[in-house]
């Protein structure tokens, strides 16, 4: 049991979402901006290492620059969830990859196929063969000898 859960948090730690290279995003989408070395710099310019690498959302989309909603912290209360979020307006000269985050079949088949097993694997040892509470399988008794519930006492 311990393999299966090691093996269900792999395939959902990896996810089931790729990146694919795009030329232009629109707004709403979600891609992973690769800034060069000097854009990295500028953008970053109030921490010690530059940032390289942006994942988020397409806010407005130019033909020289894109603007990019990058969740940077989340959180819940009682009443609410709610995230904070830096935008950065960045132009497309200052980005060396750009990539489109999309749903990958692969995995995402990989992912049922495997919680769909473990599934099986639960139902087959609790319910089908009845796991802790006794087996549902028929037990060998002699016809000859009387079933009774309790022995007598003498």
């Amino acid at each position: 049991m311990a393999m299966l859960t090691l093996v269900v948090s792999a395939v959902v730690a990896s996810g089931c979402y790729t990146f694919q290279p795009v030329r232009q995003a629109s707004p709403g989408d979600q891609i992973r901006a690769r800034l060069t070395i000097e854009e990295a710099i500028r953008q970053s310019q109030d921490r010690d290492t530059p940032i390289r690498v942006l994942d988020g959302t397409v806010r407005r989309s130019e033909s020289d620059r894109i603007d990019l909603e990058v969740v940077t912290a989340r959180g819940q209360t009682l009443q609410e969830n709610f995230q904070f979020a830096t935008s950065y307006s960045i132009p497309l000269t200052g980005i060396e990859e750009m990539s489109l985050r999309k749903l990958n079949p692969v995995k995402t088949g990989a992912l049922l196929a495997t919680l769909a097993a473990g599934l099986y694997l639960i139902l087959d040892a609790t319910v089908i063969d009845g796991g802790l509470f006794g087996s549902a399988r028929p037990i060998d008794v002699d016809p000859a000898e009387p079933i009774t519930p309790f022995k007598p006492v003498r």
